[in-house]
């Protein structure tokens, strides 16, 4: 490594706080620093007047204090820095020096930010004479020096001086890679006759092989060339990363493609390539949009393939290859994404489960977060097998004494970070004792103060340039429903990231000697058993300050590789150095047998007594497989592993791993490509189109997805429906390796016609009696049941939009029918609909239902779309009983009954003009009768007839559209059964009927027909009856028409009176907007967990509830209460019920949000 970044592991994080730059981010995450500097004068030069540079001693140059970063492809031995500063006048000259070791190469841009700069760029060695030096060729232009060698270690200097211009630069550092000169410099290497050469940049490895790198970036979908040579015999792997994925390919120096990559990481990997000839090869560096990547050219090695720390995931290692690695944390940045996780202790008793359910499961960031006991973390050894510790759970504060010690001690050795939580301070403080100091040491407050809370307020990001905190809004604490610990004593050196009512709620700070032990103070009680810190601003908090803590990204602790050895082999495995750099890492291996037992380890061994040699014999019968394990005992760094003696594993024959179409499918229509898989890369120039057949024709072309992944062209085949045999005869496709493929056959089926309906149990304009249907159709072909259900058959009331589910829903393969059943159907005109779609009505094939035109039957003559099936009919009443008993109206004694008090009144429906529904009533004669039929259709005109026990009519009366009708006081002179005839004369929709006993009925509340005057009165003679002793009495009843309902709960104030909720606004429990059924418990709703939460209504008023509408999850039962005014106690109105068990829906399939009651149990 570096020789200014020869520190421990603990040392590799800077102590500045920085800011990010995004060049290059996700190969280095290079860290930006500005370094006020000394400034010496330098004469004034014109733009073509040279300096002779001699050499010289430098007493005001400033070293470079950020570290280098590795770039990835990690054990690539490249390694990036950066840095910015400033010319304040023309001619002045800044230096900056960096300690390195020898056998490296130096690459070093300069690129002013302003465009008057035009600068000289040197690098001076460590006995003061220039090593080399290079002019922008103009102003505003950068400057390039590629690949200085280093042949002697100490302190180098980078001196940049202004010839013309001032102001803003950036110098950017590579070690051991050239970089790509297009975007710099406008040397093109678009084409393959212009590829930059990066021989350059060759290392050559300790023990054999050589690598080659460089770093560039694409823009805008352009592609990049570089050649390089390989020499006949050599094995070659090819490598690119990029920010978020590159494709890589090779090219002869004839300019045929050999092989495509295989997708790895953000790039592709071309492995073990065995070179044919010696001469000048080209890899093709190409992208989708613009980002930075970088390139790694190795012959007779490899590199590792991440991530590789479990067995499973091992890299394949050859005898006699050497295998580049990298032990190292990764990341700079918790935004990051990365292959190695974070691993996590959460120190916790009862409460603490549910902090690393939230780490593990429901975090961006990779974590590996467990639960540990002090016992778990008491010695460093122990703490060593994890990047961050987080403590608060007061519930185990009696554990804290025993492992504090050893956690300080780790901390401040930087070899982890920790968190800790609210009510920490009540643990380790004096709250509970004696405090516990090590904590106190190590926690960004004053923990041995005395605890305090808050339970109200808003923590305020007053810091959010921090990671921590960047992108985070300001949150409420009692919105999320718990408490916030604090303490006002803040350490020296801490930064207070955010605060909640001027009390410190988050700080940070780095402890020991280099400042490497992070840490982190979150006032929010995460470990205090109230959970509701999982989601939004506080959960994203936690997690990167875990990230944070844990020096971001996670540490690769562990490689695994792969190597084929039989029986008998005598193998020596080593680590070594790179050959370039020395570093710190003390490596130790471990040699696994091919079921995961460990057969051999070392460490030490080697004869440096830091590396480590492993010699083992394999044993009779015990061939196959083994795995290579190498971890570091301490420090961290890039080294080379290599296996001797081992007999690698035959090449294995080429096959297929799948097709797509798979063998044996069916599609819909004919693929315009046969997709294969192979087990190894190709040899692309031994592939040709017509090694593929359908049905004994060729294809006609093919594409280049990856190394492994080839699509034939086969659109000019398609022959219709039917079944297809593709074949791919032996021996016609070359791996790289010079195996050739197996034969390879397959066969799918193509089926274009979309299923119909044959068989409907309903006919269009049907008439069916009210209650209970059950519908059946029959298709005229088998159906895809997987997501067939309830949710795909709809019924709906024409005139009210009325939506009916499904009581039970059946489909049988075996003959192909549906059946559906419905509770209670009342008056209507209706439709039914089965719906066509990918997850509704489809055959096994996937073609949806050809529904329209639904009849006659079959569906879909003449239209081959795919669409609905509807089926119109009428659910109507011929002659019914009408409702009683009819009520009494006050005040009793009146003699009048009604049967609209109650609410009892009847409803029926106008399928149709011309339909007529019957409605009989026993009546007991002397009284009088008003029917009113009142329509909720403006386009309805409907008549009302009354018929006596003989039949014969006793009056009739016709309205106008829309407007109700009124029999008004018809004598009932004989006892018997009278029947009310309702006639749609025109439109259809649905009605009520009222009845009326010896009283008229006002005409005001329901027609046009006023009363508000003595000359507008309503005659109420017909209204009188006879009463004993020659009396009469004559009576009307009037009451305001009976609108839509009306929701007295809408936009009224909504409290919490008892418990937590999350989600969003309590003011949309109330706004009158129904979610999507099905909806997510957590997406647009207010939601709590368990039975202690409360919201109360107020409704401003007092009414008589006359139904309620509730909409809430499916799988929970709540209760809907009203406040008794006549005793003031809260009383049950309606327990809610719940629609499924254990998460399951048993009707659609899907749970999520469900309005009761409009959904049926």
């Amino acid at each position: 490594m570096q020789g200014s970044d020869l520190v421990p592991e603990a040392e590799l994080e800077p102590t500045v706080l920085f800011s990010v730059s995004h060049w290059l981010k996700s190969v280095s995450h290079r860290l930006r620093v500005s370094i006020p500097r000394r400034r010496r004068r330098q004469r004034q030069l014109g733009v073509a007047a040279i300096e002779v540079m001699e050499p010289r001693t430098l007493l005001t140059a400033e070293p470079i204090s950020s570290p280098f970063q590795p770039v990835s492809p990690f054990g690539s031995l490249v390694y990036s820095n950066a840095l910015d500063a400033n010319f304040e006048t023309a001619g002045e000259s800044d230096q900056f020096t960096l300690s390195l070791d020898s056998g490296q190469s130096l690459t070093a841009i300069f690129e002013p930010r302003d465009a008057s700069i035009q600068a000289r760029f040197s690098i001076i060695d460590p006995f003061g004479a220039t090593l080399t030096s290079t002019d922008a060729f103009a102003a505003g232009q950068p400057a390039i020096i590629q690949m200085a060698g280093i042949a002697t270690p100490g302190t180098f200097t980078i001196d940049a001086e202004s010839l013309v211009g001032a102001g803003n630069y950036a110098i950017k550092l590579y070690l051991n890679a050239v970089v790509e000169e297009e975007g710099l410099l406008g040397i093109a290497n678009d084409e393959y006759t212009s590829a930059q050469e990066i021989g350059g940049s060759e290392i050559n490895l300790s023990g054999g092989g050589r690598r080659l790198a460089v770093v560039g970036r694409t823009e805008n979908d352009s592609v990049d060339w570089y050649s390089f040579t390989l020499t006949a015999g050599e094995r070659a792997t090819l490598v690119d990363q990029g920010e978020i994925s590159v494709s890589l390919d090779l090219y002869d120096s004839s300019g045929s493609q050999l092989a495509r990559g295989t997708h790895t990481g953000n790039g592709e990997r071309i492995d073990d390539f065995p070179v044919p000839s010696t001469g000048t090869y080209f890899a093709r560096v190409s992208s989708h949009g613009s980002q930075n990547y970088s390139l790694v050219v190795l012959s007779d090695a490899t590199i590792e393939a991440e991530p590789n720390d479990q067995i499973y995931r091992a890299s394949p290692l050859f005898s006699g290859l050497a295998g580049l690695g990298s032990l190292y944390r990764k990341n700079d940045h918790p935004n990051s994404s990365s292959p190695f996780p974070i691993y996590v202790a959460v120190h916790a008793g009862s409460n603490g489960q549910p902090v690393v359910d939230q780490l593990n499961q429901y975090s961006y960031i990779g974590f590996n977060a467990v639960l540990v006991a002090g016992v778990d973390i008491d010695t460093v050894e122990e703490l060593n097998a994890y990047d961050v510790v987080v403590i608060g759970d007061d519930s185990a504060e009696s554990e804290l004494q025993t492992f504090a010690p050893a956690l300080r001690a780790w901390v401040e050795a930087g070899k982890g970070g920790v968190v800790g939580t609210g009510w920490l301070i009540r643990a380790a403080g004096s709250d509970t004792g004696e405090p516990v100091v090590e904590i106190d040491a190590i926690i960004p407050i004053d923990t041995q103060a005395q605890s305090n809370s808050l339970y109200y307020g808003t923590v305020s990001i007053d810091d959010s340039s921090h990671p921590l905190t960047t992108g985070l809004s300001e949150f409420n604490s009692i919105y999320f429903g718990s408490s916030l610990e604090f303490s006002y004593g803040v350490d020296t050196g801490a930064t207070v990231l955010a605060t909640a009512n001027g009390a410190p709620a988050v700080v940070v700070n780095n402890y020991g000697p280099n400042g490497n032990g992070r840490s982190v103070w979150l006032g929010l009680t995460y470990l205090g058993g109230d959970y509701s810190y999982t989601q939004g601003d506080a959960d994203q908090l936690l997690e990167r300050a875990v990230a944070w803590a844990g020096a971001y990204g996670g540490r690769d602790r562990t490689d695994f590789y792969r190597v084929h050895a039989a029986a008998g082999d005598n193998l020596v495995i080593t680590t070594a150095d790179t050959g370039v750099s020395s570093n710190l890492l003390d490596p130790t291996i471990e040699l696994y047998g091919s079921s995961g037992e460990l057969v051999a380890s070392d460490d030490n061994g080697a004869g440096d007594g830091r590396n480590a040699s492993i010699a083992y014999t394999v044993p009779v019968g015990a061939g196959g497989n083994y795995f290579v394990r190498v971890s570091g005992v301490s420090g961290s760094g890039d080294y080379v592993v290599r296996v001797a003696g081992a007999t690698n594993a035959p090449d294995a024959p080429l096959t297929v791993n799948y097709a797509v179409p798979g063998d044996g499918s069916g599609v819909t229509s004919f693929p315009t490509q046969i997709q294969l898989s192979f087990s190894s890369l190709l040899l692309l120039p031994e592939l040709s189109a017509s090694d593929l057949t359908v049905n004994g024709l060729p294809a006609s072309s093919f594409s280049v997805y990856s190394g492994q992944y080839i699509g034939f062209n086969v659109e000019a085949l398609a022959a219709g429906d039917g079944i297809y045999t593709v074949e791919l005869a032996a021996g016609v496709v070359q791996d790289l390796h010079g195996q050739w493929n197996q034969a390879f056959t397959m066969s799918f089926a193509v089926d274009s016609i979309s299923p119909v309906v044959v068989d409907s149990s309903i006919s269009p304009s049907d008439i069916l009696a009210p209650g209970s249907l059950t519908y059946t159709a029959h298709f005229s072909e088998d159906l895809n049941e997987y997501a067939l259900g309830a949710e795909d058959v709809r019924l709906v009331d024409e005139s009210t939009g009325t939506l009916y589910h499904p009581d039970s829903f059946n489909y049988s393969t075996a003959s192909d029918a549906l059946t559906v059943h419905f509770n209670a159907l009342p008056e209507g005109a209706y439709t039914l609909t089965l719906i066509s779609s990918d997850y509704g009505f489809r055959d096994v094939f996937g073609n949806r239902l050809n529904g329209a035109p639904s009849f006659p039957l079959p569906s879909g003559d003449g239209d081959s779309a795919a669409d609905d099936f509807n089926v119109h009919f009428a659910v109507d009443i011929d002659t019914i009983t009408y409702l009683t008993p009819l009520v009494p109206v006050a005040p009793l004694g009146s003699l009048i009954y009604t049967s609209q008090v109650d609410g009892s009144q009847v409803d029926g429906a106008f399928h149709a003009a011309g339909d007529q529904d019957s409605y009989e009533l026993d009546l007991d004669g002397e009284q009088t009768i008003s029917v009113l039929l009142d329509p909720s259709d403006s386009s309805l005109v409907a008549k009302l007839e009354l018929f006596g026990p003989g039949g014969a009519s006793l009056g009739s009366v016709t309205g106008v559209a829309g407007t109700a009708v009124i029999l008004q006081t018809l004598p009932v002179t004989d006892a018997g059964t009278y029947r009310i005839e309702a006639t749609g004369i025109e439109g259809a929709g649905h009605y009520r009927v009222q009845v009326t006993l010896n009283a008229a009925i006002e005409e005001e509340a329901y027609t046009d027909i006023t009363n508000d005057s003595r000359a507008t009165a309503q005659d109420l003679t017909g209204s009188f009856i006879a009463l004993a002793g020659g009396a009469s009495r004559g009576a009307v009843v009037s009451t305001a028409k009976v609108e839509a309902k009306t929701n007295v709960a809408l936009g009224r104030p909504v409290m919490l009176v008892a418990g937590t909720v999350n989600g969003v606004g309590l003011e949309t429990v109330v706004d009158g907007t129904l979610l999507d059924r099905g909806t997510s418990w957590q997406d647009g709703t207010v939601w709590w967990i368990g039975t202690e939460s409360t919201l109360e209504i107020d409704l401003g008023g007092a009414f008589v509830i006359d139904a309620a509408r509730v909409q809430a999850d499916y799988n929970d039962a709540y209760r809907l209460e009203y406040l008794d005014n006549s005793d003031g106690l809260w009383k049950t109105l309606w327990d809610i019920p719940y629609y499924g068990e254990s998460g399951i829906f048993s009707v659609s399939g899907i749970g999520g949000v469900i309005t009761r009651p409009d959904f049926p149990i």
